[in-house]
């Protein structure tokens, strides 16, 4: 017995909502300095985690991915990757890092 063009597109829904994080590396890498806008970012990596200061900070405990993208006047300033498998790398102006007047606190709870 052959599916169904329901249970295809149940089939092709249900993969769509699990496992497809924008969060990755090509996703990443695809954004450009001193081009992309917010909105551009929004669309390409997802809703950030936190904001800092201009920085937009995403994360992934699961995969132990740490993404920043820093802003000024709506365009990327600088970005910043890090994962367990290529470690870190930053492009253009290095993101804020949290100050004293706000600490980011990120806990993995088992």
């Amino acid at each position: 017995m052959r599916p169904s063009r329901w249970q295809w597109i149940v089939a092709a829904a249900v993969i769509a909502a699990c496992g497809c994080s924008k969060l990755t590396y090509e996703n990443w890498q695809t954004i450009q300095v001193g081009s992309a806008s917010q909105d551009l970012v929004k669309a390409t990596l997802g809703e950030p985690w936190k904001t800092v200061d201009g920085t937009w900070v995403y994360n992934d405990p699961d995969r132990h991915i740490t993404a920043m993208v820093k802003f000024s006047d709506d365009k990327v300033i600088g970005k910043e990757w890090a994962d367990a498998e290529r470690g870190m790398e930053t492009v253009g102006e290095q993101p804020d890092q949290p100050g004293e007047s706000e600490r980011l606190r990120i806990q993995e709870i088992r």
